[in-house]
């Protein structure tokens, strides 16, 4: 086990491994998450030390990918969801270096429009998957990323698509 790891496990929120739907706190999303460990505020700032911090982080239940939520005082109105597919690679391509692969979309959760990008880049140990799923929210942009090795991605697919899929923005 490494430091990051040992930290992180300290960290971890009291009763985390949740059952049923829950809504998270300070978000207008709920989800379910019977097998995601949620970090505490704590945890939360030693893995996002930067000003930026998400709202809430969950983890996978090895701790390999995290899913982080953030609501920006960005204005983003519902019907502008869908143009986003169409010029947010451009800002991307720019902002990721040594970019492998970006793919566009747009998905249906539970009744919601989301923007999907999904970009792959060499990280240190390997390549680096992440996906940010964007919607809005209270006329707010509301931004879902799930990071992680691509191969651990490919090892917690089923736990990441039965929480993806469960998104409820309330």
């Amino acid at each position: 086990m490494n430091r990051l790891t040992l930290t992180l496990a300290a960290l971890l929120t009291a009763g985390a491994a949740h059952a049923e739907r829950v809504a998270l706190p300070n978000l207008p999303v709920s989800v379910d998450a019977p097998s995601l460990l949620e970090l505490n505020a704590g945890g939360i700032s030693k893995l996002f030390p930067g000003v930026n911090r998400p709202e809430a982080v969950l983890l996978t239940g090895d701790q390999r990918v995290v899913m982080s939520f953030e609501w920006r005082p960005t204005s983003l109105r519902t019907t502008e969801v869908g143009t986003l597919v169409q010029q947010f690679p451009a800002v991307l391509r720019k902002q990721v270096p040594n970019l492998k692969s970006l793919t566009q979309g747009a998905l249906q959760l539970n009744g919601t429009q989301w923007a999907q990008f999904v970009i792959t880049a060499p990280g240190k140990t390997g390549d680096v998957r992440r996906e940010m799923l964007v919607t809005s929210a209270g006329g707010r942009m509301l931004i879902l990323t799930i990071s992680g090795l691509a191969t651990d991605y490919t090892k917690n697919l089923g736990t990441i698509l039965a929480f993806r899929n469960s998104l409820k923005v309330n």
